[in-house]
């Protein structure tokens, strides 16, 4: 079993850049205040945050990305893919890559294995040299292999590399 990678920080200083180039200074200011509040772990503070800098610009992708990340931490699948989805609507640069990387993962955790590859195959169209990437994408294969009659589950337990 491999362990989860904790690579959200990183990405976390990126789109508090992004969101500070793209956003007025109440976004940025939220979306660094969400994003204060998601380092420390606390899922709703972020969450709202993350909220209110939506309904100031709703066309940003930072806020949904960044709220999809939130919700992934609270385990509410169907809320992250939500938000994850909403963002890459409008995501420029490099979020579209991560994006579709955490989406990949939000299915995965919801056993949603067809979607799962395809989001990580759409995240290695943008980066052929992700890793994580080509290793989640072979864990949502042989899930959704094992799930078809006759197969042996191997590897139970495995988990989708960390988000982005």
């Amino acid at each position: 079993m491999k362990m989860l990678l904790t690579r959200y920080a990183p990405i976390l200083m990126s789109v508090l850049v992004l969101g500070g180039v793209a956003c007025t200074s109440a976004e940025a200011t939220l979306v660094r205040d969400g994003n204060e509040t998601f380092a420390e772990e606390d899922w709703e503070a972020s969450l709202e945050a993350y909220e209110q800098a939506q309904q100031e610009a709703p066309e940003l992708a930072e806020p949904y990305y960044n709220a999809g990340n939130a919700y992934y931490r609270k385990q509410e699948y169907g809320s992250a893919q939500q938000n994850i989805e909403n963002a890459l609507r409008t995501a420029e640069g490099e979020l579209p890559g991560q994006a579709n990387f955490n989406l990949g993962n939000t299915q995965f955790q919801a056993e949603e294995f067809e979607s799962a590859i395809e989001a990580y195959k759409e995240t290695l169209r943008l980066d052929p040299d992700d890793q994580d990437a080509k290793y989640n994408l072979e864990l949502a294969l042989l899930q959704l292999q094992q799930e078809q009659p006759g197969q042996q589950p191997e590897g139970e337990g495995d988990q989708p590399q960390g988000e982005q």
